[in-house]
């Protein structure tokens, strides 16, 4: 039970992550079950991980491209206000 409670932050966070940089996990997150005989039953609520996942990668990357507006708004404004100190600078001389 120790190794259990062990490993599990690296359960949660490992395929999340990697998620983010394009690798899907498509059988482990819906494998196939119930379309053959020789298959085992689907589980109750088998279709709600794959859309949790879908909703997670969205609004991650979502937040990843708002951050990058932010640093890009940030180093504009500074290159800016630079820019009107030169200006400045070069009219009153």
């Amino acid at each position: 039970m120790k190794a259990l409670a062990c490993n599990r932050p690296n359960h949660v966070y490992y395929q999340p992550y990697f998620m983010l940089y394009g690798e899907v996990f498509a059988d482990d997150i819906d494998p196939p079950c119930g379309e053959e005989p020789h298959q085992k039953p689907c589980p109750t609520g088998h279709w709600v991980t794959p859309i949790i996942m879908a909703m997670y990668l969205l609004i991650a990357n979502i937040l990843l491209i708002n951050l990058l507006i932010a640093v890009f708004n940030n180093i504009f404004n500074e290159v800016n206000s630079v820019s009107h100190q030169v200006r400045h600078t070069v009219l009153t001389v």
